[in-house]
């Protein structure tokens, strides 16, 4: 397992007249390639929402247990291609 690192996004849901500006930490996991996503803080340094799992499948990011893609996880998800550098 790697050492987890830290992302930014901008959640933006319809749901929100705005988005919100979170900061996470992200750590891959190998068995079967994901990211678990967790310690997600709003701009005061509160934790806003539990950790979540994502994956890459088909082109889209999409949690892993229900492999649905939402705002959050696009979000997300972007923003550990951004950290990494880009991803295939």
């Amino acid at each position: 397992m790697e050492e987890p690192f830290s992302i930014a996004f901008d959640f933006l849901s319809t749901d929100l007249p705005k988005g919100i500006r979170l900061q996470a930490m992200a750590q891959v996991h190998h068995s079967e390639t994901h990211y678990i996503v967790s310690e997600v803080r709003g701009k005061r340094g509160n934790i806003v929402i539990p950790n979540f799992d994502i994956k890459k499948k088909n082109g889209k990011w999409v949690h892993t247990d229900s492999g649905w893609e939402t705002d959050l996880s696009k979000a997300a998800g972007q923003a550990i291609e951004d950290a990494l550098g880009g991803m295939d």
